[in-house]
């Protein structure tokens, strides 16, 4: 497992939704508070999923550049937890 330094600072979380041709449909933006880059990076995830499903958008391509989020997600996901769960 790869080395994560817990050392918490003030935090925030943005993305955009956009079709295929890359027309935008919309962003989010969010204050976090003290938290790690990990933490921020899933929080992103999770907030970009929900607004998603809100507008009812029927299927969806995650991007994000954050290895570390992708190996917890596929952990999470095959492990059977809650991804809401508290790191």
């Amino acid at each position: 497992m790869p080395y994560v330094r817990y050392n918490p600072t003030p935090a925030g979380i943005g993305g955009l939704i956009h079709v295929d041709s890359g027309v935008w449909l919309c962003n989010f933006l969010g204050k976090l508070g003290d938290c790690i880059a990990l933490e921020s990076e899933l929080w992103a995830i999770h907030v970009g999923l929900e607004e998603a499903w809100r507008k009812d958008i029927p299927r969806i391509v995650v991007e994000t550049n954050s290895k570390l989020a992708i190996k917890h997600i596929h952990k999470d996901t095959l492990g059977g937890s809650d991804p809401r769960r508290r790191l």
